[in-house]
């Protein structure tokens, strides 16, 4: 089991919203179960996890949490897969 450190690029998540992983890029897979935490613009950090994984797509849960400004944002599951470039993924759609 790995744990992933994600950064995001905004506040909150989205379809089309990216991430990138903060470690060092091909240090392992994503697995259903593999614990995350996600760090927004903002500075806020949240945990989440990982509830399915496969090559093409992964499921991420992410806890809810208040932006910096204090808006409420739900717990989510979001679609996510990865892109081109190395240790980054986006946003798919809501899982």
């Amino acid at each position: 089991m790995k744990h992933w450190r994600l950064a995001a690029a905004d506040t909150h998540l989205y379809p089309g919203a990216r991430l990138r992983c903060l470690e060092a890029a091909g240090e392992g897979s994503i697995a259903a179960g593999d614990p995350a935490h996600v760090e927004f613009s903002d500075g806020v950090v949240v945990a989440g996890r990982f509830d399915s994984a496969a090559a093409a797509e992964a499921v991420l849960w992410v806890d809810a949490y208040a932006t910096l400004r204090g808006a409420k944002i739900p717990a989510k599951r979001w679609r996510v897969v990865p892109t081109a470039a190395t240790g980054q993924m986006r946003v798919n759609s809501r899982a």
